[in-house]
């Protein structure tokens, strides 16, 4: 069952989950080189790599949700989720 209720947060899940996604890839490129690195997510900004209590990179991040995507008109369609 839906919650269409004007308080409802259902439209931005796909956003959090793409965070979390990104943060996780991240991460795994970073494990060999910083194995102590530490990362949060909506923390100072929505993905945040910190070592020894301080922050060494912030990302932010942005979805794009299209509907029947046509991604050979697209000039940059890096970092879209379909």
């Amino acid at each position: 069952m839906q919650d269409r209720s004007q308080y409802s947060a259902a439209a931005s899940l796909p956003g959090y989950i793409y965070q979390c996604r990104l943060a996780l890839l991240e991460s795994l490129k970073r494990l060999k080189s910083a194995p102590d690195i530490a990362v949060a997510i909506e923390t100072l900004d929505d993905v945040v790599f910190e070592k020894d209590g301080s922050p060494t990179e912030v990302i932010q991040v942005k979805s794009l949700s299209v509907n029947n995507a046509n991604f050979s008109q697209c000039d940059d369609c890096s970092g879209q989720m379909v």
